[in-house]
């Protein structure tokens, strides 16, 4: 065999092999990588953006009701009526792509249907804002955006919530999208936000008064910076004392009292007790003991008549911290020899008055809980006795009772 031969048998195998094996042609579509959904307010275009691949073709666009929407040779959609069509988009030995098109009316207005005045009680509370376009959401295409003047007060999300974030007062504004509108004309609302501090702790110390006198309780609110610091008073017993609106307590009769004081926010609550003292003036001494002139609160002089007394009355001692101690002189003349004597008087027996001799007229008494002292000068005779008392640092002096 040839070597010509041989050359001209392979070539022809190679042939043959050639013309056996199937062509694998490129695969040619339409592709879209716009939505396949469109939603056009009337009026409004949008331009829809397909490819031939795989093969070069021209493409055409056709719409399946031109009344309510046309496309041009270029593939841009307008909105012509409310209502739904069709839009074909074609091109030669190529698959056929559709797309859905929903004309929607005009926006005309924006309503809420939420409160435009918005409170919160304290920081971390939500709201969620609602508000419709005119007409409504169904007939027309707006993405509704939301914005807060100050997002350190309260922030709002992409769908209208609210989040309190700490006390002050800011906006919130809610519009429909400019592109939702033939005009283009944007409709907004105002939501005004308030944030409140609230009152979280009230202190108020106890008060003393004396009938007559007047004292603020001086009530501190925590935090200082609370929106409202107003706080509402009221007492237990109002024969006691009275209490004001600003906080200022009023001596009546002598007794103990509670004053309540509450947040006008209520969120804090606390009590504060009232005691109520008789002073020099209001108080009403016994029949038989009768105040001299020129006498104090801490340095008091008396007369007692011994028959008006009936031989019976107490000596009251009353200390800084409120509390009191009698002397009780069932017999007063018995009872000035046990004095003279420097004898512990009957009221040592309940281990509060000790009573020690320092002249023939002259006696300390000490109150042994508290360690005050009280500096007696008497002067005695069948008909009655003369005292005279000094209180020792802030012991507000003596009183007397009678005794029945």
């Amino acid at each position: 065999m040839s070597r010509k031969y041989r050359i001209s048998v392979i070539i022809g195998l190679i042939i043959i092999i050639c013309a056996m094996t199937p062509v694998y042609a490129k695969k040619a579509y339409i592709k879209v990588s716009s939505s396949t959904k469109v939603s056009i307010p009337i009026g409004k275009s949008s331009k829809i953006k397909a490819v031939s691949k795989g093969k070069k073709r021209k493409l055409t666009y056709k719409s399946s009701n031109k009344k309510i929407a046309t496309v041009t040779s270029k593939g841009t959609i307008k909105g012509k009526k409310y209502g739904s069509a069709s839009i074909y988009i074609k091109g030669k030995n190529l698959k056929t792509k559709k797309i859905k098109v929903y004309i929607k009316k005009e926006v005309k207005g924006l309503t809420l249907k939420s409160l435009d005045t918005v409170f919160f009680e304290t920081a971390g509370r939500t709201s969620q804002i609602r508000a419709i376009t005119n007409p409504s959401s169904k007939v027309v295409t707006t993405k509704l955006n939301y914005r807060s003047a100050n997002t350190k007060i309260a922030t709002v999300s992409s769908t209208g919530k609210i989040t309190a974030k700490k006390a002050g007062l800011t906006t919130i504004y809610v519009s429909t999208n400019k592109n939702c509108t033939k005009s283009s004309k944007v409709y907004t609302k105002k939501i005004t936000v308030f944030v409140f501090q609230p009152v979280t702790r009230i202190q108020a110390n106890d008060i003393t008064v004396k009938i007559g006198e007047s004292k603020p309780l001086n009530a501190v609110i925590t935090p200082s910076n609370a929106t409202n610091k107003v706080l509402n008073y009221s007492i237990a017993n109002a024969t006691v004392a009275s209490i004001s609106n600003e906080g200022v307590v009023t001596g009546l009769k002598s007794g103990t009292t509670t004053v309540t004081i509450k947040s006008d926010d209520g969120f804090a609550k606390t009590t504060a007790n009232v005691t109520v003292e008789a002073s020099e003036d209001t108080y009403q001494w016994p029949e038989g003991v009768k105040k001299l002139s020129g006498s104090t609160d801490i340095e008091l002089q008396v007369e007692m008549d011994i028959e008006k007394l009936n031989n019976k009355v107490e000596i009251l001692f009353k200390d800084k911290n409120g509390g009191n101690y009698a002397y009780s002189m069932l017999d007063i003349e018995d009872s000035f020899q046990k004095l003279r004597e420097a004898r512990d008087g009957a009221a040592e027996e309940k281990g509060g008055i000790k009573v020690e001799k320092i002249s023939s007229k002259q006696f300390m008494v000490t109150l042994v809980s508290t360690g005050e002292r009280f500096k007696l000068t008497v002067d005695y005779d069948k008909y009655g006795m003369i005292i005279g008392a000094m209180g020792d640092g802030n012991v507000k002096g003596i009183r007397f009772n009678a005794i029945s």
